[in-house]
């Protein structure tokens, strides 16, 4: 039977996190066509158990089933950990890591990318807002032995260009291919719960996840880990809206760190 799974329209993290269950599908036997955002074309191709892909709006081929991943979670009998795995799903392009791993030149203390902006979503919202200002993020430029690279794209890479004092972070502005490939040749990357996350966890690479007081379902309660992915470790918000609590969490665990290279 042919399967056109629904991993995600609108929201990248969406797609990126249930586009998975491809492989789920494709070990019962169905041949599946994934439905993801095309600025995510590239990326997902080639995950395991993807025969095709199509994008929201396109002309429909046929199918024997039509399937909404998100909403599926709601309806699963078998426990989610059973059936998502735990391992990497995910890689960037051959063809860029070579460059970025020039691009980022290996040091002796820790690489650390971030990203401290995403959807506009809930804005308004202290308890759930995910986005917080560059300036919060200035105490991890005083950790030692830690040099900072800016993943973060849109209106938030402003915040960075015209920071005063200048904040201590390259900007590499990539597009999602290529935020792949320069997360592969860093050590950690530092995000708010945002789609680099998403893509961060399915590639494997460590990642710390700054979440607001009232987070998205997905990241449960009362753990700092999670089954989606485990690369990831969870900073909470203990304050509606106060995230200085955050960032010193994330900064003692940096300086705790053990030089990689």
């Amino acid at each position: 039977k042919t399967l056109r799974l629904i991993a995600g329209d609108i929201y990248l993290g969406d797609a990126v996190q249930f586009v998975r269950f491809a492989r789920v599908a494709k070990e019962a036997g169905a041949t599946v066509i994934a439905e993801i955002p095309k600025r995510l074309r590239s990326l997902l191709r080639a995950v395991d158990g993807i025969d095709a892909v199509t994008f929201p709006y396109d002309r429909r081929t046929d199918a024997n089933y039509e399937a909404y991943a998100f909403w599926l979670l709601f309806a699963l009998r078998d426990p989610v950990e059973r059936m998502i795995g735990g391992e990497a799903y995910m890689q960037s392009p051959a063809e860029l890591r070579a460059d970025w791993r020039e691009r980022i030149p290996r040091s002796p203390g820790l690489s650390v990318g971030l990203v401290w902006r995403g959807s506009p979503w809930r804005i308004r919202d202290r308890y759930g807002r995910r986005s917080m200002t560059l300036e919060d993020l200035r105490p991890l430029a005083s950790v030692p032995n830690v040099s900072l690279y800016s993943l973060q794209y849109g209106e938030g890479r402003t915040e960075l260009l015209e920071a005063n004092p200048p904040f201590p972070a390259m900007d590499l502005a990539p597009d999602l291919p290529n935020t792949c490939a320069a997360m592969e040749s860093l050590d950690i990357v530092v995000t708010i719960d945002t789609g680099i996350a998403h893509l961060a966890g399915a590639m494997g690479k460590r990642t710390f996840l700054m979440l607001p007081y009232d987070p998205c379902f997905r990241w449960m309660i009362d753990r700092d880990d999670t089954p989606w992915y485990r690369s990831l470790r969870l900073f909470r918000q203990k304050t509606p809206g106060e995230w200085r609590d955050v960032v010193a969490a994330v900064a003692d665990v940096l300086r705790q760190e053990p030089s990689i290279h």
